[in-house]
């Protein structure tokens, strides 16, 4: 079967420039089918090394190949299965022994009592008792006696203030107060209400 390459014109006229395609549309010889169309026989042109290594990153790789990153396209091949990043953490305390720290013998709670001493705290409130601070507090204030602040002044209960015994028209009326100045500094319009813009039509 003829070439694709082929023209219906072989052998007629002599090409001045074999090596350059003409240009145009190849017409495919009679009774071709649809793969000889489709297909043809020009080679690609192989891509430079400076693009290649940015086709796995950029494009998706063949199937079961890994994506390699561009940066470590010509880099020689890691063991993935033994690599690791970071630093070894050594382990210093562990929570069993600071959570339930191993029971100290007398001598050892005897020094350990000795080193706390010098602290305020150790002396003021020590482990088991209540701190005392009565030297702090003035000398009229009664710690069994003396309450801390103002007493509550009674005014009503939480029934009267969510649900309050009034009509209907009442609490219209109140809610109806101070509508003007709502509609002037957060434009709160009613349903269906005119808006006025304060124009003066006699001018």
């Amino acid at each position: 079967m003829a070439s694709l390459t082929d023209t219906v014109y072989g052998g007629q006229f002599r090409d001045p420039l074999p090596d350059t395609r003409a240009a145009g549309k190849i017409i495919p010889p009679p009774r071709s089918t649809a793969k000889e169309c489709i297909a043809t026989t020009l080679e690609r042109p192989p891509t430079p090394e400076i693009i290649r290594k940015f086709q796995p990153t950029l494009k998706r790789p063949v199937v079961g190949a890994e994506r390699i990153h561009f940066g470590r396209a010509h880099d020689d091949a890691l063991p993935a299965q033994t690599m690791r990043h970071g630093i070894d953490t050594k382990p210093c305390l562990y929570t069993g022994d600071i959570a339930n720290p191993p029971r100290q013998t007398n001598v050892q709670q005897y020094m350990e009592d000795m080193k706390t001493k010098v602290y305020a705290s150790n002396r003021e409130a020590p482990l088991g008792r209540s701190h005392d601070q009565s030297p702090g507090l003035p000398h009229t204030f009664q710690p069994m006696t003396s309450t801390c602040g103002r007493r509550t002044v009674f005014d009503g209960t939480v029934k009267e203030v969510v649900n309050p015994d009034k009509s209907d028209e009442q609490i219209a009326q109140d809610a109806a107060e101070g509508h003007e100045l709502y509609t002037k500094s957060h434009n709160d319009y009613l349903v269906s209400e005119r808006i006025d813009r304060k124009y003066d039509w006699s001018t």
